[in-house]
């Protein structure tokens, strides 16, 4: 279905996820039929993008949705072994990876048939990304 809406706010997300994200009642609050400045009117949208849980800091977590990966018709599993971290960057990835599990983020598991090398990556504020490289698993 196409939805054109004549409004001052810009068109981000479809009005399937500005419900979810806003409630039903999301058109009346977001849009006023009184003639209102531009800026006002994004100051107003910017305001309630703020207030909803998905802008809120940190890490969110998806509920009541099953992540399921479609694989090739006949893949097996691949466990690439972890790379040697260079010594200059160990300490702080073994911390990252220790705040990630404490985060819920990562879970430690004592074996697995899938497994995909980290690439630690040095951020600009001397803190890691931990990134997963799977192009010798998964692609």
């Amino acid at each position: 279905n196409l939805h054109v809406v004549d409004s001052c706010f810009p068109t981000l997300l479809g009005r399937d996820w500005i419900e979810r994200l806003f409630g039903p009642e999301w058109f009346g609050r977001l849009v006023n039929a009184a003639t209102v400045s531009t800026s006002e009117c994004h100051e107003k949208f910017a305001e309630e993008m703020k207030k909803s849980p998905i802008f809120m800091p940190g890490v969110g977590v998806v509920k009541g949705y099953e992540a399921r990966l479609n694989l090739k018709e006949g893949a097996r599993p691949k466990f690439c072994k972890a790379r040697v971290t260079a010594f200059s960057i160990r300490g702080k990835t073994e911390d990252t990876l220790k705040q990630m599990i404490a985060e819920g983020l990562l879970v430690p598991v004592d074996n697995s048939e899938w497994a995909s090398p980290i690439v630690p990556v040095a951020k600009p504020d001397k803190t890691i990304r931990v990134c997963g490289d799977y192009k010798s698993t998964l692609n």
